[in-house]
């Protein structure tokens, strides 16, 4: 009985893990075929996004064509990708492909197949027919994600209203835009020979088209060739050996703003290439006052070497006011090595743009490089505009009937009337009027068949007649005139006769009748000036010394080309008077004054410098005739100064007397005796 129980349980345990095993089996198979299920879903949904993807950019890039034709036939420069960004906007924001894609999405979650395969398996082992059924469900997802391609097909349409404004064909574009432009809206176009991107290109001779002309570099390693990497050789570039330092002309820059340079080059065998901005502020002197680099590259290639390529650096000024690019450049030493450079752009701005010359390069002063015409309700204008963005010529139809012509010429052809016109200034070659009303006429030549010599009569009523405030005549001759008053800038005659000149403010008078030249200007003076000699001059001044009002009368010559008298280079008179009854005193200056006779040498010699006084010549009687000489009591030197004095001829009478004691006492001849007796006034 118990083996019965045992082989029971035993059987029992047998079919229960061969049931178990068959569970596990089955929910492993219907993760397996899940996971098949969920990839499969998964790579039809991605497929299907990535078709609608390509559909989209294919029809957008098809969009973008057509425009950009049309556009261009049309003769204007659209903005293509602000027309590539509302197209996608566009297509983005259609809310029936956005709801179904999540429609989509939603309706193949994996997780809730996963969940209703297990509770299959875990309930009655589901069969393969209710798997077939979840086959078909996954089938028809993918007819409903099909369904999304017809509705994308929809959004082509909004592709096309580009084509119903522009047109498809050369013809069709001019004709839908000028329909456009006389509708109400506004409508504006630009036709530009450069980009108006940024400001006006700061470096001229940007392309070497003037071989090297203002640019520099001081150790010759600058030149221009053509090389085939840029335009196949049509056009020369710089040209950088190894060791060179470029300097561009220097230019002025706005303080803390945003600045482009974009340059075209290529290299080979490169250590390193520098550009440098070297940067002053307005008042250095300086070569500069501060150095920032803008690019700076180790190692070969710093551009490339096998093309020509562009390169577009941005940076910021700071604040400086002026200052030029230094391009440095070094080469490897094995081999040969160098650099070509071109189409270099230094403009105002933060976007990169295709080159354009600097405006003083072009051909003409000022060039107009874009068109713009703009229409508004009742209102059209042309204007061609230069890189500053300064009209240079422009018509404007104004709404309210004024309409103006900007130019500096405007030529008519044929015929042309004017109703009503006010002209300021006008040259015309012919005129013919039935009526000529003036104000006034001025004319070089004024010829009429009733207006003859015979029959013009000049006398006082018709002098009368002609009386003007204001007159401009090139050219008078007359016989006798007499004039009030004559404003003139110059006047020419042979001979003047008057009773007096005088300056406009009135400060000198020159008084023909009384022979009087009177000067009231403290500047007054006399002068004759030479180039490379002495100036000479009779000058007046007048000044307040220590409360005294002095008057000087200066005559003399100075070689410093002044007419100063207290400097050490004058030499004259200097007569200087008082208003308070002070010292008058009169000064000559010179290192030498000399008294002459005439012309000759006779005379005396005064060596102001030396302090001496010497005759003219020393073969004639000279004599100084005076009451007294006075002499320094005690000196030491040619050199001090002495303080005690006395009077030569006391001393002189002195002796006398001293030898007239000595008659008697001391051996004496009778000569002698007599001439000391004669001396002292006959006494002894």
């Amino acid at each position: 009985m118990q083996k019965l129980v045992d082989n029971a349980n035993a059987e029992y345990d047998k079919q229960s893990n061969d049931l178990k095993q068959k569970i596990t089996d089955g929910i492993a198979q219907a993760k397996a075929q899940a996971e098949v299920v969920k990839q499969e879903i998964s790579s039809t949904i991605d497929q299907k996004i990535a078709q609608t993807k390509q559909l989209t950019d294919s029809e957008i890039a098809k969009a973008n064509v057509k425009a950009q034709e049309a556009l261009d036939k049309a003769g204007t420069i659209p903005d293509t990708s602000k027309l590539s960004d509302q197209i996608k906007q566009q297509i983005l924001r259609s809310q029936d492909l956005q709801n179904k894609v999540t429609e989509g999405i939603r309706s193949v979650d994996e997780d809730t197949i996963y969940s209703k395969i297990v509770y299959k398996v875990a309930n009655d082992f589901a069969t393969s027919a209710e798997l077939g059924n979840m086959y078909e469900r996954v089938n028809n997802l993918s007819d409903k994600i099909a369904t999304q391609t017809v509705e994308f097909n929809k959004l082509n349409e909004s592709n096309k209203l580009y084509e119903r404004i522009l047109g498809t064909s050369e013809t069709g574009a001019p004709d839908q835009l000028s329909r456009l432009i006389m509708s109400s809206q506004i409508f504006q176009t630009e036709v530009g020979k450069y980009s108006t991107s940024g400001g006006p290109n700061m470096l001229r001779n940007s392309r070497a088209d003037d071989g090297l002309k203002y640019w520099t570099e001081a150790n010759r390693r600058l030149s221009f060739t053509a090389h085939q990497f840029y335009l196949n050789g049509q056009k020369r570039m710089f040209q950088l050996s190894s060791g060179s330092f470029v300097q561009s002309p220097r230019f002025i820059v706005k303080r803390n703003t945003n600045y482009m340079l974009n340059l075209t080059a290529f290299d080979a065998n490169t250590s390193r290439f520098r550009i440098v901005f070297y940067k002053r502020r307005k008042g250095s002197t300086d070569d500069y006052d501060e150095m920032q680099v803008i690019f700076d590259q180790n190692g070969s290639p710093a551009f490339d070497s096998t093309r020509a390529v562009k390169k577009s650096f941005s940076f910021n000024t700071g604040d400086f006011d002026e200052g030029y690019l230094g391009f440095s450049y070094n080469g490897n030493s094995g081999g040969w090595s160098g650099l070509f450079m071109t189409e270099l752009d230094f403009y105002e701005g933060s976007s990169d743009r295709k080159w354009q010359p600097a405006p003083e390069d072009s051909a003409e002063p000022i060039e107009a490089v874009r068109t713009q015409v703009t229409q508004l309700a009742g209102s059209y204008a042309i204007k061609n505009l230069n890189s500053a963005g300064d009209i240079i010529s422009g018509i404007n139809l104004g709404a309210d009937g004024n309409n103006r012509f900007i130019g500096k010429l405007t030529h008519i052809t044929g015929e042309t009337q004017i109703d009503n016109a006010v002209i300021k200034s006008a040259m015309v070659d012919k005129l013919k009027t039935g009526n000529f009303e003036s104000g006034s006429v001025t004319t070089q030549i004024l010829a009429s068949n009733a207006v003859t010599a015979d029959k013009l009569l000049v006398d006082s009523a018709m002098i009368s007649k002609l009386v003007s405030n204001q007159a401009f005549i090139r050219e008078l001759m007359a016989q006798k005139a007499f004039i009030t008053q004559l404003a003139s800038i110059d006047i020419s005659a042979n001979r003047f006769t008057g009773d007096r000149i005088q300056s406009s403010d009135g400060s000198l008078v020159f008084d023909l009748v009384e022979n009087q030249l009177t000067m009231s200007n403290n500047s007054a003076a006399i002068v004759r000036e030479d180039k490379g000699y002495p100036t000479h001059f009779i000058r007046y001044e007048s000044s307040i010394e220590q409360n005294h009002k002095h008057s000087r009368t200066i005559i003399g010559s100075n070689r410093n080309g002044s007419k100063n008298w207290n400097s050490v280079t004058f030499a004259g008179v200097v007569i200087d008077n008082n208003s308070n009854n002070g010292v008058d005193k009169i000064f000559q200056y010179g290192d030498y004054n000399n008294m002459r006779h005439a012309s000759s040498d006779d005379g005396w010699n005064f060596g102001v410098v030396s302090q001496t006084l010497t005759p003219g010549i020393w073969n004639k009687n000279s004599e100084i005739w005076c009451r007294h000489f006075v002499i320094p009591k005690k000196t030491k030197s040619d050199t001090d100064s002495p303080t005690e004095f006395i009077r030569l001829d006391e001393s002189v009478a002195a002796l006398w007397k001293l030898w007239a004691h000595a008659i008697g006492q001391v051996t004496m001849t009778t000569a002698m005796t007599n001439e000391i007796i004669l001396n002292n006034g006959g006494e002894k």
